[in-house]
């Protein structure tokens, strides 16, 4: 029996799409598919008259789901937008605003405080919602290449790139987007959310004390879970980090909290004999004179003063 595109579009939101939050370009990208294939489940659909649908054909089929009460808009339209940028699947349970920016922006993940906040590692409770993606560059590649994989049409496929992540209000939350260049795949969690990798949250901590509770809770929170993630902690540094990462983190596993670790002394042997304004504990605070010998590192906060020494 035929099917109407708008049914078939539906069908989709509540039956196949895993999410209950959504972009409107991937609901543009679903109607451009239906076009191509003519068919859903195995049915055919009945209402096409042209190869691909034109823009008031997509946004008509958009405000026809509204109508019918299987998506909400998130946030307000304008007189010249009639679509809002993102959908609410009314049907489905409802996401926390983390799982939802996961949904509708697929390179990234929940990061500093938040991150440390779902791996319940901190009691503070963050009004704004940290959220880390790639570079600009890799955000097009990334989304142009599963786009062109998913749909195979090269002539729609640069135009249901959705825009870049910037800071501010989403789905009734402030959010904070910060970028980084060495994206890495981020840890895979329940109701699709996805949060930076436990290690590379440590290790970050000293490069973003602010985004983190300040550097008394950072410190707090190594002292509380640093044996916990150790293995995980010194994996990722080893792996991934500099000289600097690894003189900080180091210096406050090994040096404050007594963690014993064969690659820990291969990284105090490594760590060369200048001192500088850069190497600091914490990046972003002032500098100390208060250092640590053993790691070259500026001790620049006072809790810890009494396991470095001055000249």
């Amino acid at each position: 029996m035929p099917i109407l595109v708008a049914d078939a579009l539906a069908d989709w939101l509540l039956n196949e799409y895993p999410n209950s939050a959504i972009h409107r370009r991937m609901l543009h990208e679903r109607i451009l598919i239906l076009y191509k294939e003519r068919e859903y489940k195995g049915e055919k659909i009945s209402n096409i008259q042209n190869k691909f649908p034109s823009s008031e054909q997509i946004t008509n089929y958009i405000e026809k789901l509204e109508k019918s009460g299987v998506i909400n808009p998130e946030g307000e339209k304008s007189f010249y937008h009639r679509e809002s940028r993102f959908y609410i699947i009314k049907a489905k349970p409802p996401s926390s605003t983390e799982e939802a920016l996961c949904s509708v922006f697929p390179y990234g993940y929940i990061s500093y405080i938040s991150a440390m906040k779902w791996y319940s590692i901190t009691d503070r409770l963050p009004k704004v919602i940290y959220y880390t993606t790639c570079s600009k560059e890799e955000w097009r590649r990334r989304y142009l290449a599963e786009t062109l994989d998913r749909t195979g049409l090269h002539s729609y496929a640069k135009d249901l790139i959705p825009a870049f992540p910037v800071s501010g209000k989403y789905f009734g939350k402030k959010v904070h987007v910060s970028t980084t260049k060495n994206y890495r795949e981020p840890r895979e969690g329940e109701g699709g959310i996805r949060v930076q990798d436990i290690g590379e949250l440590f290790t970050f901590m000293f490069k973003k004390p602010q985004w983190c509770g300040g550097a008394s809770h950072v410190v707090d929170v190594y002292m509380d879970y640093g044996k916990v993630f150790k293995n995980k902690i010194i994996k990722h540094v080893d792996k991934y980090g500099g000289a600097i990462d690894k003189a900080r983190v180091g210096f406050l596993l090994e040096s404050v909290m007594g963690v014993n670790s064969k690659t820990i002394e291969e990284w105090k042997s490594e760590k060369g004999n200048e001192r500088g304004s850069s190497r600091i504990l914490f990046q972003g605070e002032g500098f100390s004179k208060v250092y640590s010998p053993d790691w070259n590192l500026s001790i620049n906060i006072e809790e810890l003063e009494e396991y470095g020494t001055i000249d």
